[in-house]
């Protein structure tokens, strides 16, 4: 078996994402685990919002607000709530707003960097009173400002830190933007002036006016458990570029096939199956580097191993070479995640 040598430990997948949204007279802001510089940008569906998948030894990790203000328009004044829809699934627990984006100014003169709890973190948020005090994010600041990033066309706003609490069985919960009680205003206008899309680009604006705090209609992320895998397929100890090959050569979704055939999650019961397939994948993404304990039993809790789609396109584009990954910093200095982009492939 293979050694869980982090106290804690993530994977976060993202399902495929479609074209780059065209200009809009709304302002966007959505949910990612990335922060620059590795952003994919606006979810384009409902399908394509964030799916993140805990193990059940999950600890903490963080979410990154992203926002595009109205084409032309700059976003001078914001606030935002964080809502989570089941209160046994984590605490949100501190939240930083990225103030300082462009060299020698503000974005905001004031900052609103709450703390919450298991169901919301409420008013995170950026204000400039005094003219000249604050830049905002907007066209002027696209070439200065840290926090952009001209791909996506996309600013990077903030950080919501979170812990996980312990559980016995597969849950989830869902996870929405809204606009908060301060509402948001553009340089050019007032606060009616402000249509907010949150997660996907298709989805149905709000006024910051006239429909604060209120949630979209669709999610803007989802956050779930699924059990402990082994993706230490040649019983060495370790989870390294040899389980990598033994999962390539076994790749199919024709069972059975066994662990050491490249099946990281064998059995029969909820979450488990008998197949090589792009869950493995994942199970080994998250183990590669790790040491074996061989007194370390898995822990036979019952989890999803339902992942969205986005690991379907890894699967086809998966060279014949070891896939590269990427170790995030998380808000611990012992919490790492192993992130995969929306293509499926380890981010190098």
């Amino acid at each position: 078996m293979v050694r869980i040598g982090l106290k804690y430990a993530l994977i976060i997948c993202f399902a495929a994402q479609g074209a780059q949204v065209p200009a809009s007279p709304n302002t966007f802001f959505w949910l990612s685990n990335q922060g620059w510089p590795s952003e994919k940008g606006i979810p384009a569906s409902p399908a394509t919002i964030p799916a993140i998948y805990n193990f059940n030894t999950q600890g903490s990790s963080s979410l990154y607000i992203w926002a595009r203000p109205e084409m032309g328009l700059t976003l001078k004044n914001w606030s935002l709530d964080l809502l989570s829809t089941n209160s046994s699934v984590l605490n949100f627990t501190s939240s930083t707003v990225f103030g300082a984006g462009v060299t020698g100014v503000n974005r905001w003169q004031n900052l609103g960097q709450p703390t919450g709890n298991s169901t919301s973190i409420q008013s995170i948020a950026g204000f400039t009173i005094t003219s000249g005090s604050g830049l905002g994010i907007g066209p002027a600041t696209k070439t200065s400002d840290a926090y952009y990033n001209p791909t996506t066309d996309a600013w990077l706003l903030a950080r919501v830190d979170y812990t996980l609490q312990p559980f016995s069985s597969l849950t989830s919960t869902d996870l929405y933007l809204r606009i908060g009680s301060f509402g948001m205003t553009n340089s050019s206008g007032t606060t009616s002036d402000v249509d907010v899309v949150f997660g996907h680009s298709s989805e149905t604006s709000l006024n910051a006016k006239t429909q604060r705090q209120m949630i979209s209609s669709v999610r803007d992320a989802v956050l779930h458990y699924y059990p402990r895998p082994d993706a230490d397929f040649d019983g060495d100890m370790d989870a390294d570029g040899r389980d990598f090959l033994i999962w390539q050569r076994n790749f199919t979704n024709v069972g059975p096939k066994n662990n050491s055939q490249g099946n990281a999650n064998v059995g029969s019961t909820a979450g488990l199956d008998m197949l090589v397939n792009h869950i493995d994948l994942a199970a080994w993404q998250f183990q590669y580097g790790m040491t074996v304990n061989p007194t370390l039993q898995a822990v036979p809790e019952p989890g999803s191993w339902l992942l969205a789609a986005g690991f379907a396109a890894a699967v086809l584009t998966i060279r014949r070479r070891m896939p590269s990954k990427k170790l995030i910093r998380g808000p611990s200095a012992s919490v790492y995640a192993v992130s995969i982009d929306r293509e499926g492939v380890g981010i190098p």
